[in-house]
């Protein structure tokens, strides 16, 4: 992500903790990586999270996400996301 990019998102918390959740199917240009992740999560340059999911729909499921730690490591999903 260099100089202003648009990227549609909204800002989901339960039981003390954040999420960004994107549509993966909307954002389909996004490049999901580490760098971004950690961008977008940390808590006084970006949107801040303790984490990132990715939701996108699937034809054999409702919706398959995948989701990211604020450090950009791939995270199992805590009982809060």
């Amino acid at each position: 992500m260099t100089g202003t990019s648009k990227i549609n998102f909204s800002k989901l918390s339960g039981a003390g903790n954040d999420f960004i959740v994107i549509d993966g199917d909307e954002e389909k240009s996004l490049e999901v990586n580490p760098a971004l992740i950690k961008k977008l999560c940390h808590r006084r340059n970006g949107i801040g999270a303790d984490g990132l999911i990715i939701v996108k729909k699937i034809d054999d499921a409702d919706f398959t996400m995948h989701y990211f730690n604020a450090d950009g490591s791939t995270g199992s999903l805590c009982g809060n996301g």
